[in-house]
């Protein structure tokens, strides 16, 4: 796995567990460290071996506590 990064541009209307499984996704077909992005004002970094509900969890926690980064 290389240490590069991608950023990923979530279209409106999208949910947060199908942009967390598209970076998840994209992270391990290009076998590079994270996928990031912002979602809801959260920045959002996600690696091919993140759990899409744990990484939707904590981005919702987030939410609740005025966080702006969330590494998954």
């Amino acid at each position: 796995m290389s240490n590069f990064t991608l950023e990923l541009e979530a279209m409106a209307g999208t949910s947060i567990e199908d942009v967390i499984s598209e970076a998840k996704d994209l992270a391990g077909r290009l076998g590079i460290a994270y996928v990031k992005f912002d979602f809801n004002g959260v920045s959002m970094s996600i690696r091919q071996r993140s759990d899409v509900k744990e990484a939707a969890d904590k981005f919702r926690e987030a939410l609740r506590k005025s966080h702006k980064f969330v590494v998954a």
